[in-house]
């Protein structure tokens, strides 16, 4: 297990106290992987070898792909990523035109490859801070414009996944700015929050659009006090809509929460749900939502530099759990950003290394209740964003490189929705239960403990030994776990699923029946 420079290469295997049997190697890199047989009729046998060879450095450290050049202009900012499925969408500001315009790229095979860059808007002014909800074919972009001599809110959209767009619709039309705007939706109805200062101060502002953005209802103030509310992130799931914002009202910042159970018709009371200390707190905090489970990330620097800070309610925001430090290192943690699929919670945040910046990223596979340890997945780059859905985890930021400036990086097993927690107890060994129901058709549910802190990797097999699947690959810590694996697209047979952690290993046989 080591990494290799380019070259031709040679190793010996002594199988002196093997009994005779077919047995298979395998070659892994990132980027090839090939398996061959070499004449047990012991399955038990052939996992082993398997195991033994596969755990290169690479795969047992990550799934991250190697990162693509997707924009080479040097006047770039904030990226963001949006994705359904395959179909990824990355868009920035760009002021190659002399003012800040909105620039979009889009991948349809998983960010394997990329069409042109797209121009989506052609003002006289300053076009910057993108925000993307998506809804099947459905791609709503927002931003914030000042051609009209104040910042506004505009949007477009395409119906078509992104082939063509509308014209700009100047979404509100006051005399003050309106910026800094979050948008979410739930099939056809889209909620957008922004910060406006028509009243004289920042407050928070929302308004809703009930038929795919056509008609937009009245502006609607959610906070009125006499200091500064900012940085909105709206979330929703089913009837229920969250706003999270920033507000000196109490002297120091807070972050407070504010709910409409009815799709946004009317609102509850600001809740505020921090009680943060006299520290700088940064300005990119983000909050998402699964179900009941309401996630919020931001950095603060109470300890003398920037640290990653998160809470999350499990009760829709009548109640919030005390805060977890997720970041403690030598170097700071900033430009937060957070994406949930289901139960798993994916973070990443910039961070200064030496005279340059690092991408770190982590992720919870519980809801946020357990986090696994700090990656690097990229360096020498800023302003990270990321987005998670059914294909990965899809990661953009900027990079000073000569090959380009805009960089995507792709996760294609980091978001395997399905491992749940069982137990916080902490079991006396490892172990590697049969899967139930076993025959099966098309789906089954695997359970294994974790004694201590261990790297988890659950593989599966076919019958020749063929690697099939990673359902595991994450750094647990003790607990009994679950996971579910769908066979839907696989014939009848035979199938081996293996836990593999520094201290343990163990293989099992189950039955595809349909």
């Amino acid at each position: 297990m080591k990494n290799l420079n380019p070259g031709t290469y040679e190793a010996s295997w002594n199988a002196e106290n093997y009994s005779t049997g077919i047995y298979f190697y395998t070659l892994q890199t990132e980027k090839y992987s090939e398996t061959k047989k070499n004449d047990s009729d012991k399955m038990r046998n052939i996992l082993k070898i398997l195991f033994i060879i596969i755990m290169l450095p690479f795969v047992l450290l990550s799934q991250w792909l190697p990162e693509i050049s997707i924009a080479s202009n040097t006047s770039l900012g904030y990226p963001v990523v949006s994705s359904k499925g395959d179909s990824i969408y990355v868009f920035w500001q760009d002021n190659r035109f002399g003012n800040f315009e909105i620039l979009n790229k889009i991948s349809f095979d998983g960010g394997f490859s990329w069409g042109p860059e797209i121009r989506l808007t052609n003002n006289s002014g300053t076009s910057s801070n993108p925000a993307v909800y998506i809804n099947g074919s459905h791609i709503y972009l927002f931003w914030q414009d000042n051609t009209d001599g104040n910042f506004e809110i505009y949007y477009k959209q395409s119906t078509n996944g992104g082939v063509s767009w509308s014209n700009d619709i100047r979404v509100t039309n006051f005399t003050g700015n309106s910026v800094s705007c979050s948008v979410t939706g739930i099939d056809d109805n889209l909620h957008l929050a922004w910060i406006d200062n028509r009243d004289g101060n920042n407050e928070i502002y929302y308004k809703r659009s009930t038929d795919s953005g056509l008609n937009w209802e009245t502006d609607i103030r959610l906070t009125n006090d006499t200091t500064s509310s900012g940085t909105p992130s709206i979330s929703a799931s089913g009837s229920n809509v969250h706003i999270i914002f920033r507000d000196r009202r109490i002297g120091l910042i807070q972050f407070f929460h504010k709910t409409s159970t009815d799709y946004g018709i009317t609102w509850g009371v600001d809740n505020q749900i921090t009680n943060l200390p006299n520290a700088f707190i940064g300005s990119f905090s983000k909050s998402a939502v699964y179900g009941s489970f309401i996630h919020l990330l931001w950095n603060d620097n109470r300890s003398g530099i920037n640290e990653l800070f998160y809470m999350r309610s499990t009760n829709s925001g009548l109640n919030w759990e005390p805060e977890k430090q997720l970041t403690n290192t030598s170097y700071s943690s900033f430009n937060p950003y957070l994406s949930v699929s289901g139960q798993i919670v994916h973070i990443s945040c910039q961070r200064p290394m030496g005279s340059s910046a690092v991408t770190v990223y982590k992720r919870s596979t519980n809801n946020g209740e357990l986090w696994s340890e700090d990656t690097v997945i990229a360096e020498d780059c800023f302003y990270p964003a990321l987005n998670s859905s059914s294909s990965g985890v899809n990661a953009v930021y900027i990079k000073n490189s000569p090959t380009g400036y805009i960089y995507f990086k792709k996760n294609p097993t980091g978001n395997l929705i399905g491992l749940s927690i069982l137990s916080y107890h902490v079991p006396k060994n490892y172990l590697l239960f049969q899967n139930y129901p076993n025959p099966f058709n098309p789906s089954t549910k695997i359970k294994f403990q974790i004694k201590e802190n261990s790297k988890a990797i659950i593989k599966i097999y076919d019958v020749l030994g063929k690697e099939i699947s990673i359902l595991v690959n994450e750094s647990l810590q003790p607990g009994t776990y679950e996971i579910s694996w769908d066979a839907v697209n696989l014939p009848s047979g035979i199938y081996f699923y293996s836990l593999q952690t520094g201290k343990y290993s163990e293989t099992r046989k189950m039955t595809l029946t349909k």
